[in-house]
């Protein structure tokens, strides 16, 4: 009779700029280190990089993630969002977090807020999803967000 093997696993998907990569990770592996670990072993680019971990919540906010604390809470909230066990995060580069948007350092104009999700809806480029606020349209790109 062969061993029964009751520990979860989990479907991940780590999103890097334009790149998605889907892999399992087991429970019993699924902490800080070996995620951070884990995602410069699939995205190699990022290797000697300084990068932060994000992930969306239940309220939508992009939420940063550097312990193991906080990533058995982005765990267990996934888990209720999603039956399935996908847990997504999005990785950024710590230059790029604060100069991805505004990569001039300029001020960027003032625009009127707005909360609208747009559910369904992935950024082309970083792959964000659902995009919160204003939604843009490129002109140039056919199918751009």
């Amino acid at each position: 009779m062969y061993p029964i093997n009751t520990a979860k696993n989990y479907s991940v998907k780590i999103i890097f700029k334009n790149e998605t990569r889907r892999l399992q990770l087991s429970e019993s592996s699924l902490n800080f280190h070996v995620l951070k670990k884990t995602i410069t072993d699939v995205i190699p680019s990022l290797r000697g990089q300084d990068f932060l971990i994000k992930w969306l919540d239940d309220e939508d906010d992009l939420i940063a993630l550097s312990s193991d604390i906080e990533l058995s809470e982005a765990v267990r909230v996934m888990e209720n969002l999603k039956s399935n066990k996908l847990l997504r995060f999005q990785v950024l580069l710590s230059d790029d977090s604060t100069n991805e948007q505004n990569p001039t350092n300029q001020q960027p104009p003032q625009t009127p807020k707005s909360n609208v999700i747009h559910r369904g809806v992935t950024c082309d480029d970083c792959g964000i999803s659902p995009m919160v606020g204003i939604r843009y349209k490129c002109a140039v790109r056919n199918d751009f967000d």
